[in-house]
Formats: structure tokens, sequence, C-alpha cells
């Protein structure tokens, strides 16, 4: 298991394209708390030890915080002599889904969206947020997301790319009929 500093430090020196992302502490802090959250639901472990911890504007960790707040609201500069290999590829693969997902977004944006999930809603201010709320929540998300299909975008999936879809088709349970007598 890696340390939250080395979490944080892979998304300080992550790039697309050979352009760095836009790393602040804000956005670093969520950045944390969805890998955490994500790896949780995957693996039913945690990414870090560190404690995340609901704070005024959302999820923390405090020690990774404190470890980059000289930089105020300006963007985080990488390290030099950062090695990405040092991760296994199950972590890699968790953490390149959060970037993809989130570090597009804006630290206030991620601010945003902490403050509507229910593990820092359903939190005290300064307490903890337990592994096991953040592990709920993002299984759900999961599963949600999971099962969360257009039946639109299938249809035109499966006759433009596939195969040739009925025309009769119109509801789930007959596009499920269809694909088990494939």
């Amino acid at each position: 298991m890696k340390s939250a500093l080395d979490i944080a430090q892979y998304f300080i020196n992550h790039s697309y394209g050979g352009q760095l992302d836009d790393v602040t502490n804000l956005k670093l802090q969520k950045l944390l708390y969805y890998a955490q959250g994500y790896n949780l639901a995957l693996y039913g472990e945690p990414l870090f030890n560190e404690d995340i911890v609901n704070w005024e504007h959302g999820t923390v960790v405090p020690c990774i915080y404190h470890q980059f707040k000289h930089y105020t609201n300006q963007i985080i500069q990488p390290t030099p002599d950062f090695n990405m290999n040092k991760f296994s590829e199950k972590t890699k693969e968790v953490l390149e889904f959060v970037c993809r997902d989130y570090a597009k977004f804006s630290g206030w944006k991620l601010r945003e969206m902490t403050h509507d999930e229910t593990p820092w809603k359903n939190t005290q201010r300064d307490e903890v947020i337990t592994k096991d709320s953040i592990k709920s929540f993002f299984t759900a998300k999961l599963n949600c997301e999971e099962f969360n299909f257009d039946l639109e975008c299938m249809e035109r999936m499966l006759d433009t790319e596939f195969v040739e879809m009925p025309n009769d088709i119109k509801t789930l349970a007959q596009f499920d009929k269809w694909l088990a007598e494939g």
C-alpha cells in the first residue's frame, strides 16, 4: 500500500499529452478522496491509510493539505525525479480512471461535488469520514453507473457498428430477449 503522499505525487506529476494537469491543493484533496473511494469500492481495501476528514471546503487528507498549503491556491509544482512506475497496474488503473473522470474539473467544482455526496454530508465538521462510508457510497455509485445505460444509444451502436438490430424492438425486455437468442 502506498502513502497518501505517494498518491498525491502521482496526481501532481500526471500529464496528458505532455501537458501537466493543473493541480492545486484544493483539487488534490478531492482527487485523493475519489481515488480512495473507487479503490475501496473496486478492491475492498484502502489505497492509502491516512484519514480523510470533513472540512469546510470538502474532503481533506490533513497531512497532505499541510504538506502543500504553502502553494495556497497556486498550481503545485511537479517533482522532477518522480517515478510513476512504482505503482502496481491495479493502482494505476484506479488513478488513471480518477484522472480521466475528475482531473478535468477545477478544485472548486470538485469541492461542490463532494459537498453533494453522502460521505461528506453525513460527517460532522472536522471529523474523520469513515472508510466504510466512503466504500458504501462508491460501491453504490459504481453499481448505479454500471447498469445505467441508454437503450437508444445501444441500438445505434448495434445498428451502425456490429449487427443489424430488428426494427420491432422497442423495450428493454425485447432487447434482452433478442440478445439472448443471439
